[in-house]
């Protein structure tokens, strides 16, 4: 039904300028086993993945189960403080690596793909813009937006003043009716 309507069509022929594949480690934009956020999906089945990982079919498997569970085990010891210095250290040290990675995008890498605005793509969104609208959403809340209209002075309090075309993409996202529905009550989640 979806794929029928005009706006999906309209949103899905708009031409796509590949800002979402970029494939820049530094960056930390995949959601690689690497990121934090990852493993944080992958901590909340530890207890699964040990209890299958035992059963006698799982055998067959063991050294990836294995490997999966000291990964999430450490993170594990991180967050209820059992972690050595290191890993505290190590870890926090890719924390702020992957902020940095993405102060790079929203002050550079984007405002430098928005050419004719206010979207990646022009005037309509394009694929790039939903991913691109939807993660940007997701950082301006972990930063401190509770809000949608918040969203530009949380990511300028975390990362300094955004360019205005990156303003301009913001206010652009949440004016439209289709954000309006994604964000009831203009709250970020």
């Amino acid at each position: 039904m979806m794929k029928n309507s005009l706006e999906f069509r309209a949103a899905s022929q708009t031409s796509s300028t590949q800002l979402v594949s970029i494939d820049d480690p530094s960056l930390s934009l995949h959601p690689s086993s690497k990121t934090p956020s990852r493993r944080l999906i992958h901590f909340a089945g530890l207890g699964h993945l040990k209890k299958y990982a035992a059963a006698p079919e799982a055998q067959v498997h063991k050294a990836f189960y294995d490997r999966q569970i000291t990964k999430i085990s450490g993170l594990h010891a991180l967050l209820n403080g059992q972690a050595p210095d290191e890993g505290k250290q190590r870890f926090f040290s890719k924390a702020s690596a992957l902020w940095d990675g993405i102060k790079v995008f929203i002050v550079e890498t984007l405002p430098a793909a928005i050419t004719e605005g206010p979207f990646i793509g022009g005037v309509r969104p394009g694929v790039d813009d939903f991913h691109v609208g939807a993660w940007i959403a997701r950082i301006a809340f972990v930063s401190g937006a509770q809000k949608s209209d918040e969203g530009v002075s949380a990511l300028e309090k975390r990362f300094g003043p955004l360019p205005e075309n990156v303003k301009a993409y913001w206010t652009a996202w949440i004016g439209r009716d289709s954000w309006v529905k994604a964000y009831p009550e203009n709250a970020l989640h």
